[in-house]
């Protein structure tokens, strides 16, 4: 116990001293940092009071959803904990140089794999308290209660919190062990666990459907709140103890935050039997597992003969050997493969939705909203990926200047690059979500050109901003990306965001109150100062861009 306690004030120390560190970083990023927080947190305050206030409206229908709210919400984000704490917990028991020096220390297995967990539900977790703030302060604010209130849930919170970072930490070891270098077992696994998955529904479905008629009621009404009610579940557990120590009722409140404490302690013990018998041989497993073989990469080659055609060679040459690199990284496509794919899968399951039955109007504002999804996620990838871009190609970027090309097609080379991926991916994503909407067409193709021209203008600021801002001396993207550039290119792109998609979204959103020729009319005028934008947002940073790389010396 004294090895744990050793190691968690190290941890202290550590996060104090990073606090201290932030000083050395610049204004304008704290300050973006600081004013983001904050309007992140008061706008989902108020985007949660004002659906209180809806609630409200709808009389006793409202107060039976408020009721059973707090089980859907403290489901809903149990299940992204589990999630968190899977992913959290592989980096922290496997990938960490920390466990590669504590295994080899005289400390007790145990108390290594306590401080692991530790770790990883840390770091899985401040996300979550950081959403129920806003929650639970709309909903104080709406009751009129008392700060107890924010009390009884920090107290229900933390247990919540051991309990599915355990389940998470579980889920880790056991695909650690069985995993690596065996996908047919991977595959046959996860269909068992899915097979498993519907057994389990089917078993507790005649349990689920056993309720009251307004239950039943609201379950059709809110997708998985007969769910998210159910007795055995976490998430029932703290959304009736809250709502009894709220009311008063302090020995039933306790009865439940009890259950879940006692639940929390024996998920963790049993995460430290399992972990006694599987961490270590998944650690050696994870870390010694082979390596994908290396290919012959005949499709990169074809591609490269193939962009020699349409573009010069050393053009098509730059391209296939950044292809390459993204390819390698793992934490590059990966991350691009995971948000894409969420977007897409979303805008798959729009019908499920039952989205396409609503009115033409409502239809055209869900189009616009996902055009600015699009395009925020766009934002974020090109200041992540793409303005780093030049600033990787590091010491050896005066070889370029031996090299037969120059800059300037060095970085045509980077932006041609970038914008196809980037509008090729914005053109495809808006194309299912308006297939599955089923919108006019005219809303179809201003969407569209919407997505496009965001594509091309991000691309085209990310690159011409990476150029200005290109730093050789450091090999880490993500401390080049966290300077004052970095921060930059980020402003810009939301700035160019809001100023483009705005006036669109208004004509979306105004439709249907004065007519369809009032429509065409305010499309083409939001198309045309869409156009205007996305050419001075593509021209302007190449251009400074093509500048900054003729004047730098090497």
């Amino acid at each position: 116990m004294n090895g744990l306690v050793t190691l968690l004030l190290k941890d202290v120390r550590e996060l104090l001293n990073a606090c201290r560190g932030v000083r050395r970083h610049s204004v304008l990023k704290l300050g973006f940092i600081v004013a983001f927080m904050l309007a992140f947190t008061i706008g989902l305050a108020a985007l949660f009071l004002d659906g209180f206030h809806f609630l409200d409206t709808l009389g006793g229908i409202g107060l039976l959803v408020v009721n059973r709210l707090f089980a859907l919400f403290f489901f809903g984000l149990s299940c992204m904990l589990v999630l968190s704490a899977l992913l959290a917990s592989h980096t922290a028991f496997f990938r960490s140089p920390e466990t590669d020096l504590l295994l080899t220390l005289p400390v007790p297995r145990q108390t290594v794999y306590l401080h692991r967990f530790f770790h990883a539900a840390a770091l899985s977790s401040w996300a979550f308290f950081f959403i129920i703030l806003p929650f639970v302060g709309a909903y104080a604010w709406h009751e009129n209660l008392s700060w107890m209130f924010s009390f009884w849930t920090l107290l229900f919170a933390v247990p919540l919190v051991i309990f599915c970072a355990a389940l998470g930490a579980l889920l880790a070891l056991i695909g650690a062990v069985i995993f690596p270098g065996r996908r047919l077992r991977a595959l046959l696994l996860t269909g068992g666990l899915l097979a498993g998955a519907v057994w389990l529904w089917n078993y507790f479905r005649p349990a689920l459907q056993v309720d009251s008629e307004a239950t039943v009621f609201l379950s059709r009404l809110i997708p998985g709140l007969r769910l998210a009610s159910y007795p055995l579940l976490p998430s029932w557990w703290i959304s009736e103890g809250i709502m009894s120590l709220t009311r008063g009722v302090f020995r039933r409140g306790m009865l439940f935050w009890l259950v879940l404490f006692s639940n929390a302690l024996m998920a963790v013990q049993v995460y430290l039997w399992v972990a006694g018998r599987l961490f270590v041989a998944g650690y050696y497993r994870v870390r010694g597992s082979p390596g994908v073989q290396r290919r012959r990469a005949l499709l990169l080659s074809s591609a490269e003969r193939i962009l020699a055609v349409v573009l010069p060679r050393d053009i098509a040459s730059l391209m296939v050997k950044d292809i390459r690199i993204f390819l390698r990284d793992p934490a590059q496509w990966g991350q691009s493969v995971f948000f894409f794919g969420l977007l897409a899968l979303y805008f798959l399951n729009l019908r499920n939705l039952h989205y396409h039955t609503l009115p033409i109007r409502f239809r055209n504002l869900i189009v616009f909203l996902n055009v600015f999804s699009i395009a925020t996620v766009m934002a974020s990838f090109a200041s992540r990926f793409i303005f780093p871009q030049l600033s990787l190609e590091g010491q050896s970027f005066w070889v370029i200047g031996m090299a037969p090309t120059t800059f300037g097609r060095v970085l045509i080379a980077k932006f041609t690059l970038a914008a196809g991926a980037a509008v090729t991916l914005a053109v495809l994503l808006m194309a299912v979500c308006v297939r599955m909407l089923g919108v006019e067409p005219l809303a179809a193709r201003a969407s569209m050109a919407a997505a496009a021209s965001s594509g091309l203008a991000l691309a085209a600021l990310a690159t011409g901003l990476g150029a200005v801002f290109m730093d050789l001396r450091r090999s880490d993207p993500t401390a080049i990306v966290s300077g004052f550039g970095g921060t930059v290119t980020l402003l810009v792109c939301l700035g160019y965001i809001a100023l483009a998609l705005l006036p669109l979204g208004l004509v979306f959103h105004i439709y249907g109150a004065r007519g369809t020729v009032l429509l065409e009319a305010a499309l083409r005028r939001a198309l045309a100062w869409l156009v205007l934008l996305t050419a001075v947002a593509t021209a302007v940073p190449l251009n400074l861009g093509w500048r900054a790389l003729k004047r730098r010396e090497y």
